[in-house]
C-alpha cells in the first residue's frame, strides 16, 4: 500500500465502522418491558378481550343451534368457563418476540410516544369497537360470499354435468 492510498483506507474504515455501528443500534432488539407497554398503550388486551367475548359468543350462538336440548342456563355456564379460560396475557407474551423480531428498540419508543399522543391514544380507544364490528362485518361478508362460490361452483359443476351435494351412485358388490 502506498501512501498516497492512506486517506482513502481511511475513509473507508471510518465509514464502515459508522455503517456497522448504526446497523447494530438499528438491530438492537426492544426489552420484553417495552413490548408489553406498547402492547398496552395499543389497547391489545382491551381489544383481545373484546375479540375474544365476541368469538365464544358466536361459538356458543353455534353450539345452541347445533344442540337445542341443552339448557341456556347450562349454555352460559359454558361460556362463562370458555371466558375464564381464555387468557390474553397468555398471547400477549407470545406475541413479544414476534414485535422484538420485527422493531428496533427506538422503533418501539417511536411506536409508544405515538400511542401516547392523542391521536394514538385514540386509536387505541376505538381499535376494540372496530375490531368487533369488523368481525361482525367480516361474518356477513362471508356468508354472502360463501353463498355465491357454493352457487357458482354448483353451476359449474352442473354445465359439466355433475350435480354437488348428492353422492354418487355407488356400484352393487359382486
Amino acid at each position: 500500500m502506498k501512501f498516497r492510498d492512506l486517506p482513502i483506507v481511511a475513509t473507508t474504515l471510518v465509514m464502515a465502522c459508522g455503517c456497522a455501528a448504526a446497523q447494530l443500534a438499528v438491530a438492537t432488539p426492544p426489552s420484553k418491558q417495552s413490548v408489553l407497554r406498547l402492547l398496552d398503550a395499543m389497547g391489545s388486551v382491551k381489544t383481545m378481550t373484546q375479540v375474544l367475548d365476541q368469538t365464544i359468543t358466536v361459538q356458543a350462538e353455534y353450539f345452541a343451534k347445533l344442540r337445542p336440548d341443552i339448557p341456556a342456563d347450562v349454555m352460559a355456564d359454558l361460556v362463562s368457563e370458555g371466558k375464564k379460560e381464555a387468557k390474553p396475557q397468555e398471547l400477549l407474551d407470545l406475541l413479544v418476540p414476534v414485535y422484538q423480531k420485527h422493531f428496533s428498540a427506538s422503533e418501539v419508543r417511536a411506536l409508544l410516544a405515538f400511542y401516547q399522543s392523542p391521536a394514538g391514544k385514540k386509536l387505541a380507544s376505538e381499535t376494540p369497537k372496530i375490531a368487533t364490528e369488523s368481525m361482525q362485518v367480516g361474518q356477513q361478508w362471508g356468508e354472502q360470499i360463501g353463498q355465491r362460490i357454493g352457487e357458482r361452483i354448483a353451476q359449474r359443476a352442473a354445465e359439466k354435468g355433475y350435480t354437488l351435494g348428492q353422492e354418487p351412485a355407488r356400484q352393487p358388490k359382486q
